[in-house]
């Protein structure tokens, strides 16, 4: 009777660790499908690790610094102004802006190489 007890005390632990897990929205860590990474939010390693490695740990630096000196990205276009962003870079992200904020869709990744 004990051994069942415990595979029904695994079983419920399981679930509620399933149904406690975080959404997705503006969450910390790499944005993976179905979620979403705020690029005024984002750290340099969050950046680096978006799927792909599409951004570089130095363009990632620049990103978060750029962010830090001149204030948060309104729209894509903005990351423009950054050292080392190229446009082809936009384009890879599929960037969305939304209430004032830049978001990385990780459905909308397009495979290229990292910049």
């Amino acid at each position: 009777m004990k051994h069942g007890m415990t595979a029904a005390s695994v079983g419920l632990l399981a679930g509620a660790l399933v149904l406690s897990a975080p959404i997705g929205l503006f969450r910390a860590g790499t944005a993976h499908a179905g979620e979403e990474l705020s690029l005024n939010r984002a750290s340099v390693q969050e950046l680096t690790e978006l799927e792909g490695g599409v951004i570089s740990e130095a363009l990632a630096r620049n990103i978060v610094e750029h962010r830090r000196e001149h204030g948060p990205y309104k729209t894509a276009a903005d990351l423009l102004r950054v050292p080392g962003v190229k446009p082809e870079l936009l384009d890879i992200l599929v960037l969305q802006e939304r209430d004032g904020d830049v978001v990385y869709e990780a459905d909308a990744y397009v495979t290229m190489p990292t910049y």
